[in-house]
C-alpha cells in the first residue's frame, strides 16, 4: 500500500481521505470529534485552529491523543495505557500532521482529500507514525505521506467508531474503502458518479449517541 501511495499519490489521497470522511462522518452527531478545529499549511477548518499543523478538540486539547477518547472508552485501568487492552491500538500518540487530517475528516470528503494531499509538503516522519521504528529496514522505505499520515489517521476514525461497540468486522470500513477507491478512479478520470449516495450511506451508518448510564 504504502508503494501504491508514493506511486499514485492523488488518487490514494481521495481513497484515504474519502474513506476517512466517511467513518468520521458516521460518529453520533454529539461527538466531539466531529467538531475539531485543525490545521495543515494553510488549509484550516474550525473556530480555534492551531497556529502549527494539528487539531483541537473543542475543549483544547490535542485530537491525536489517548485521552481524547476518555469519553467513550472511560478511563485507562492501568497508569501504564499500554497494559490497557482498550488503549493499546492508540498508546502512540498521532503526529501533529495526521491528527489534523483526521480532524479535516469530520467536514467532508472534498476536505479530507485535500488535506492528505497536503501532506506530501509536510515532510516525514516514518518511525513516529507507522510503529516501524524498531524494525529492520526502516530507512529504505518508500517516500510516501500519503501513506505515513493518512493511514494512521483512519487507523484511529475506525477505533473511534469502534470505541461506540461497534463489531470488530464492521463492514462500514471495507465497504468504504471499496466505494472511495472506485470514486476516486472516476474523480481524477472526470467521470460521472452518484455524489449523493456519500450523504445517503454516512446516514445510514450513523451510530447513536452513548447512553449517560454507559459509565
Amino acid at each position: 500500500m504504502r508503494r501504491i501511495c508514493a506511486a499514485h499519490p492523488a488518487w490514494a489521497a481521495i481513497t484515504i481521505g474519502g474513506t476517512i470522511a466517511d467513518i468520521m462522518q458516521s460518529l453520533p452527531d454529539d461527538d466531539p470529534w466531529r467538531n475539531c478545529s485543525a490545521r495543515i499549511g494553510k488549509m484550516t477548518t474550525g473556530s480555534r485552529p492551531p497556529v502549527r499543523d494539528g487539531a483541537r478538540l473543542p475543549a483544547g486539547g490535542r485530537l491525536g491523543t489517548w485521552s481524547s477518547f476518555v469519553d467513550t472508552l472511560g478511563r485507562p485501568s492501568e497508569e501504564d495505557i499500554t497494559l490497557d487492552p482498550a488503549y493499546i491500538p492508540i498508546a502512540t500518540n498521532l503526529t501533529p500532521v495526521a491528527e489534523a487530517v483526521l480532524a479535516f475528516g469530520a467536514v467532508g470528503w472534498e476536505e479530507a482529500s485535500a488535506a492528505v494531499a497536503a501532506t506530501t509538503e509536510r515532510g516525514e516522519i516514518t518511525s513516529a507514525v507507522d510503529d516501524l521504528a524498531n524494525l529492520p529496514g526502516t530507512a529504505t522505505l518508500v517516500h510516501a505521506p500519503v501513506y505515513t499520515y493518512g493511514v494512521p489517521a483512519l487507523r484511529w476514525a475506525s477505533y473511534r467508531r469502534r470505541s461506540y461497540g461497534t463489531s470488530p468486522d464492521d463492514p462500514w470500513l471495507a465497504e468504504a474503502l471499496y466505494r472511495w477507491s472506485w470514486r476516486a478512479g472516476r474523480i481524477l478520470g472526470g467521470m460521472s458518479w452518484d455524489e449523493n449516495m456519500v450523504s445517503v450511506r454516512i446516514e445510514a451508518e450513523r451510530l447513536d449517541p452513548i447512553p449517560d448510564e454507559h459509565f
